[in-house]
């Protein structure tokens, strides 16, 4: 089968990594901005006084609009996911390769409805400071993981980039209600999701409820939306949180 690009788990330092910086203010907070021009980055800041993070997107002024949800979701689980369980995509053969939970690489995500299927590697936050892989998604290494009984599995990942055709979550946006995310670890172990709650939050918005190993088991997926902005960011961060509905051992 055609894999996804992967990442080794850290983007690199230097001219092709993204760092994401915190920098510490007198009064104990924290201000960021991204400090590589020329694409968007998705900016995670720990607040240092505080010991709360924040998710930030930026971009340069010449990029377009990122993609917004339409509507905020906040819905229970339904019966069956809604929307598609499956995402054909480009192979070498003439025909398209359709990615199932059964044909899903290990380390991968899956979110049919937003035309989504990329790998994604552990990313730690080092002194405040963390990496989002250039065209690959990253998940929160202090965070649960998908086999976990509790907690927030976090994943994160560009709206566009550079450095690669489309961004890891480009698509996310579009998710619809209801709708299926399946992850695949390193393990070949498979958790499926179902949508559950979508909305947007101002770039300044602190997201320590995400930023947690305790209460629910739950899956967020965020990205950079909205408008660019002078300074160098996108006015919003695009928020997906689903519930886990099944594990299936390799």
């Amino acid at each position: 089968m055609t894999s996804p690009r992967r990442s080794n788990g850290l983007a690199p330092s230097g001219r092709h990594g993204v760092p994401m910086r915190a920098v510490a203010a007198s009064s104990g907070l924290a201000r960021t901005r991204v400090v590589r021009a020329g694409f968007a980055a998705l900016v995670l800041t720990l607040v240092l006084g505080g010991g709360l993070m924040s998710l930030t997107a930026g971009t340069t002024s010449s990029a377009a609009a990122a993609p917004m949800p339409t509507a905020t979701v906040s819905t229970g689980l339904a019966p069956e996911a809604a929307g598609p369980t499956a995402l054909p995509v480009a192979s070498g053969s003439a025909s398209p390769q359709v990615i199932t939970t059964d044909t899903m690489a290990p380390g991968t995500v899956l979110i049919p409805s937003a035309g989504i299927y990329i790998s994604y590697a552990l990313e730690p936050v080092i002194n405040g400071e963390a990496t989002v892989p250039d065209c690959t998604a990253g998940i929160w290494d202090k965070g649960a993981t998908p086999t976990d009984k509790a907690g927030t599995v976090l994943l994160w990942g560009h709206v566009d980039t550079s450095h690669c055709r489309t961004g890891a979550f480009a698509g996310l946006a579009s998710t619809v209600p209801n709708g299926a995310i399946y992850l695949k670890d390193a393990d070949g172990h498979v958790t499926s999701w179902q949508v559950t709650q979508m909305y947007t939050e101002p770039r300044s918005s602190k997201h320590a409820e995400l930023f947690t190993t305790a209460g629910p088991h739950r899956l967020a997926v965020v990205t950079c939306g909205g408008a660019p902005t002078t300074d160098g960011y996108y006015t919003h961060n695009v928020i997906v949180i689903a519930q886990e509905t099944a594990s299936q051992q390799a």
